[in-house]
């Protein structure tokens, strides 16, 4: 494994929210360049059913020593972490919290958008976001 690659398994998924309780996991990697700048973020779409959003985890392999950022949009608006201007880092740990966001009814598919930023000037790194989206009833 080199620096900053993945190291993370289907089976590492929180496993109280399953199909059974009616919850759809969506994954979704982004991968940030080395010297990638706040001003101007990697961007990656996450598609999802409509629903609302219970859980949210952001896995970060190891490797990236605190300099890869993450953050999840709503279009513009800054959903996670919950103030604006602030990202998510870490190294070989996941950030999981449970949530309620609604999804909206909107007529397309719904996509929430996932930026990064890497002050790493060597490597690049990745991250993985899960969501799990509880389908609402017809």
């Amino acid at each position: 494994m080199t620096r900053g690659a993945p190291d993370w398994k289907p089976w590492t998924a929180v496993q109280r929210f399953s199909e059974a309780i009616g919850a759809q996991l969506f994954e979704q990697k982004i991968t940030v360049p080395a010297n990638t700048v706040i001003g101007a973020p990697e961007s990656q779409s996450i598609d999802l059913i409509k629903g609302f959003i219970a859980h949210v985890e952001v896995r970060f392999p190891t490797g990236p020593a605190g300099l890869l950022h993450i953050a999840i949009f709503d279009e513009a608006t800054q959903l996670w972490p919950g103030t604006v201007d602030t990202w998510f880092s870490g190294d070989n740990e996941s950030i999981s919290f449970d949530t309620e966001y609604v999804v909206p009814l909107v007529v397309a598919d719904y996509k929430l958008t996932a930026q990064g930023y890497n002050e790493d000037d060597s490597y690049e790194h990745v991250a993985l976001i899960r969501v799990w989206v509880v389908k609402l009833p017809p």
